[in-house]
């Protein structure tokens, strides 16, 4: 049978939470438990991130967990791999600032695939904005547990005075938690998140999906 390529781009204004996989900070479990967890909590949107795996593990994975995902409404996009994203017709990629950069990556992918990219600065979220990204995540919010980082933590006043400048999504990223999320509610907008492992470190991953999103739709 022969296979049919999505052809429309998919709408991410619509989703508010983004889990990005981490299968070394999930607890044992494997993506697809976490994944299919974290649709029973509601999440609808996920960014396949495992920088240690290679392409074709990848493609086999994304392949086999976009039937379910999409079948909820949701959509997948991949970190980094672009090739592999068009290979298993995955809905986008998330770009870093040493990864090919959003002009040249929009050549390569066409204008049915999300481009997202991982901005830390005013600078670097206007310049991905310019260049056509669909949309950005913003990072720090909170200090990092897990590893050190380059930047400082936003406050909450800050990443919204960059949101505000901008025409697209921004995703808030690091240290969030089910416990803190609050404080980044915006006085007239909604906020947008990214987490890692405040949904693949806790032990009822639905549970904890499902509080993110309760949050964040008061």
């Amino acid at each position: 049978m022969k296979r049919e390529y999505t052809t429309m781009k998919p709408d991410i204004s619509k989703y508010n939470l983004m889990l990005i996989t981490d299968r070394h900070r999930s607890l044992g479990r494997d993506n697809a438990t976490v994944i299919r967890d974290a649709l029973a909590g509601g999440v609808r949107l996920f960014q396949l991130r495992e920088p240690d795996l290679p392409d074709g593990e990848i493609f086999e994975f994304a392949s086999a967990i976009l039937p379910g995902i999409r079948s909820a409404g949701g959509i997948l996009i991949l970190n980094d791999r672009i090739d592999v994203c068009l290979a298993c017709d995955a809905d986008g990629v998330h770009l870093g600032a040493n990864d090919l950069p959003i002009a040249p990556a929009r050549k390569v992918i066409g204008n049915s695939k999300l481009i997202g990219f991982s901005a830390h600065t005013r600078e670097q979220a206007l310049n991905a904005a310019s260049d056509g990204a669909d949309y950005i995540t913003l990072s720090p919010a909170f200090p990092l547990k897990h590893k050190d980082s380059l930047f400082e933590p936003h406050t909450p006043g800050a990443l919204w005075a960059i949101t505000n400048e901008l025409n697209i999504p921004v995703f808030f990223l690091g240290g969030i938690t089910v416990e803190n999320v609050g404080e980044l509610q915006g006085s007239e907008k909604k906020a947008r998140i990214a987490v890692v492992s405040a949904i693949t470190a806790s032990e009822d991953i639905i549970s904890a999906s499902a509080k993110l999103i309760d949050t964040l739709n008061y």
